[in-house]
């Protein structure tokens, strides 16, 4: 089965259009999700997100119309993960420029500088 045949119209179109082999936007992309994650976890300030709410047809006085579930979101876990992600990604990159050196395709490069945050 391909990919494709399980998408829908507008997402067929999407997927003929994207660019393949773009490093770059799949890290800037990741930290972008990194920061929307970090204000929603900000805005959140530690308590339950309501997550689902369930409308019943009941009587009156009967039971509840309606039920709110309220959650715990995970940021943690999920900046931890897309920060993973964006390690492999570096290192994708590095050993792509790396290999463009060698082929003569660019500059060797000089020196490389990690800084922790």
């Amino acid at each position: 089965m391909r990919y494709v045949e399980v998408l829908d119209a507008a997402e067929q179109a999407a997927f003929k259009d994207m660019t393949l082999g773009c490093v770059d936007d799949e890290i800037r992309l990741c930290r972008l999700r990194i920061a929307r994650l970090l204000r929603a976890e900000r805005e959140a300030d530690g308590e339950p997100e309501l997550e689902e709410v369930t409308l019943r047809d009941v009587a009156d006085g009967v039971a509840a119309k309606r039920d709110e579930k309220f959650k715990r979101q995970d940021y943690a876990g999920e900046i931890y993960r897309l920060v993973g992600r964006i390690e492999s990604l570096e290192k994708t990159r590095l050993d792509l420029l790396a290999q463009a050196a060698e082929q003569g395709e660019m500059e060797p490069i000089g020196e490389i500088v990690i800084r922790e945050v």
